[in-house]
């Protein structure tokens, strides 16, 4: 299944576009 890709590349698109650890 494809959802596991789906997930880590879900997950780094939001780390890119929200770097809420970066902004701490």
């Amino acid at each position: 299944s494809n959802g596991l890709l789906v997930g880590i590349l879900l997950a780094v698109l939001m780390d890119n576009l929200i770097p809420w650890e970066r902004i701490e």
